[in-house]
């Protein structure tokens, strides 16, 4: 046993048994935590936030996209004023804008999936975020019929068709 072990050794006054208290110290003479204090085997602090850190950007560019989602379908009746109005589409043409986000993302989790495997799923992942964020921006700014005439018009239908293929990449790659 290792108390006579211990014994063995010249040190019969001190107690190494696994339920003394003694066995919560260190050589060093410094207490080790027990499993239920912070700090102990039992704390899962390092774990959890090396899960959140890994899970939080991909929350926050589903969250993002969705977000947006949600805001282009909520303005719909705007942005078909601003862009598809006049002959131009309608609300048919709002929609089909939306549309074309869903039918690109097949692509969008090839490209990024793809790059993933070459430069890694961090940097594939940053990408996606930047250019949902990027993308969902540059539609804010863009000039429509309704502000800036027939030539900037055109423009701004062309770059909100672009932006929302952008987008579509972007969400298949998250």
């Amino acid at each position: 046993s290792s108390r006579a072990a211990m014994g063995a050794m010249g040190n019969e006054n001190q107690d190494q048994s696994p339920t003394s208290s003694a066995s919560s110290s260190t050589v060093s003479g410094a207490r080790k935590p027990s499993p239920g204090e912070k700090g102990g085997a039992g704390d899962a602090t390092p774990a959890v936030r090396s899960v959140l850190l890994r899970i939080l950007p991909a929350a926050g560019g589903s969250f993002i996209e969705w977000y947006e989602f949600a805001i282009y379908g909520y303005v719909s009746t705007y942005i078909t004023a601003n862009f598809f109005a006049g002959g131009r589409g309608d609300s048919l043409g709002t929609w089909a804008a939306f549309a074309i986000t869903f039918a690109v993302r097949p692509l969008g989790g090839a490209f990024f999936g793809a790059l993933a495997d070459r430069l890694g799923r961090r940097l594939a992942m940053q990408w996606s975020i930047v250019l949902m964020l990027g993308s969902t921006v540059l539609q804010g700014c863009l000039p429509s019929f309704h502000c800036c005439g027939e030539e900037w018009g055109w423009f701004g239908l062309a770059a909100l068709l672009f932006c929302r293929a952008l987008q579509g990449l972007s969400a298949g790659g998250e």
